[in-house]
């Protein structure tokens, strides 16, 4: 990836850099969408979307056979970007190589991995650069660690929701989210009308016979919004795992007790659902 957005910046005229590099990656790959980027990790890689969910996990960003299995970080296919169209929630997926390449940098935003908070802390924003429009920054708000299978447990699919068409559907979603969620920041809130971008790697820190995920949560910033404060952002002590993280590590979840305020509107709309 470093050797193609090299070989981009050498081609590109400083003023029309970033026109250019776009242009540039659609001719090298039709399937090309943007350019994801979390600094200090090597997280700085072009995104594709191709016809099913498949494909990239094998396939280099030419689409060639990777024999080196990393293959090429792609959003969700279900909802096709094109310049009048995005889901409300891109979602993004990623192998998580153990040379750290890949989105496996995603990682670092987990808590319960490197002892502390200070990655999120440090890198509470992230760049995405669209084909379709132009640089976008956006908040991190939630991270989860869950299963894929039910023999571990219930399984929140996550994935399942590109769209939210209703309030309903918006709130229901992300009540799953904050009760599985390691941290919060009460300084960043979501609301329905937000653009989301979703980070999903594989995370195995149990074997790959127990397929795992870790799961990033970023909102779009709002127009005005300038910067983010992370000051108050905390550790959950007590997010909602799965059976088989309990059966190894002890404990149960001790219930709902994320700030309602990280949704605006939620306190009046679960009034008015309960």
């Amino acid at each position: 990836y470093n050797g193609i957005r090299n070989a981009i910046s050498i081609i590109s005229s400083q003023d029309e850099q970033l026109a250019t590099d776009i242009e540039y990656m659609k001719k090298l790959n039709s399937d090309f969408i943007g350019w994801l980027t979390i600094k200090d990790t090597p997280i700085d890689l072009p995104i594709v979307q191709a016809t099913n969910n498949t494909f990239y996990l094998y396939h280099t960003f030419y689409g060639q056979d990777d024999p080196t299995k990393v293959g090429t970080s792609f959003a969700d296919y279900h909802i096709p970007l094109t310049a009048t169209q995005r889901p409300d929630n891109l979602i993004i997926y990623g192998h998580n190589i153990h040379t750290g390449v890949g989105l496996a940098k995603v990682t670092n935003y987990y808590p319960a991995r490197y002892g502390s908070l200070n990655f999120y802390l440090t890198h509470p924003t992230f760049k995405y650069e669209s084909v379709y429009g132009g640089q976008s920054n956006y908040v991190v708000f939630a991270g989860m660690f869950v299963n894929t299978s039910s023999k571990q447990g219930s399984v929140f699919n996550y994935y399942k929701n590109r769209n939210f068409g209703s309030t309903n559907l918006f709130y229901k979603y992300f009540e799953q989210v904050f009760d599985r969620s390691v941290f919060y920041n009460p300084d960043v809130d979501i609301k329905y009308g937000d653009k989301f971008l979703t980070l999903s790697t594989c995370y195995y820190p149990y074997g790959e016979a127990i397929d795992t995920r870790f799961v990033l949560f970023a909102r779009q910033l709002r127009k005005g919004e300038k910067s983010v404060s992370t000051k108050n952002a905390y550790v959950n002590k007590s997010p909602l795992y799965f059976d088989y993280y309990y059966k190894v590590n002890g404990g149960s979840w001790a219930g709902r007790k994320w700030p309602e305020s990280l949704m605006q509107g939620y306190s009046e709309w679960k009034k008015n659902n309960t």
